[in-house]
Order: structure tokens, then sequence, then C-alpha cells
């Protein structure tokens, strides 16, 4: 007798079938729950990716190493915040417009 026979003892069509129908429920339960799950972390994901996509580019790295030891000679990072807002509005303008 074989392992799947003594844990699941089926014995007759009707059981079978309630059986898929109970695994058909199941499942698709399941593939709700995963697809909000995977809903909700679509966009953090996506914005992650363009961050670091960003960020592996040596101009971006080298502009933020200087930025940085440039600010550390003098008062600090006070000023840290305004000069990358400032960087910002320079980038954007010269980026391409998306499609």
């Amino acid at each position: 007798m074989s392992i799947w026979l003594k844990k699941w003892p089926v014995k007759t069509l009707e059981e079978v079938q309630r059986r898929k129908a109970l695994l058909i429920a199941r499942s698709a339960t399941q593939r709700v729950e995963l697809f909000q799950i995977f809903d909700r972390l679509e966009r953090p994901v996506n914005i992650a990716g363009q961050v670091i996509f960003f960020l592996k580019k040596p101009f971006v790295l080298t502009g933020l190493a200087a930025l940085l030891l440039k600010k550390k000679r003098r008062k600090g990072l006070a000023k840290l915040p305004g000069l990358l807002w400032r960087g910002w509005q320079v980038f954007s303008m010269f980026r391409q417009p998306r499609v």
C-alpha cells in the first residue's frame, strides 16, 4: 500500500472531487493574497531600482564624494540639504524628458 493512500484514504469518486474543489479554492485564495502582497511591493521595488541605477553612475558617485569632502572641511553638513536640492534642480533641467 502506498504512503499517499495511508495519508489520505480516498474511497469514492465524490471524495476525490470534494478534495479537488477544496484544493482549487485554497489555491485561489493564496493566489489573491500573493497578488495583493506583490501589488503593495511593486512600487517601492521600482523606486529602489531607479535609485540604485542612478547611484551606480560614476559621475554621481564622484559628485557626492566631492560634495561631502568640501562640506566636511567647512562648517559641517548644515548646508548639505540645500546643496542637494540645488543640485537636483540643475540635474532636472538637463535630463531628458520621459516619453
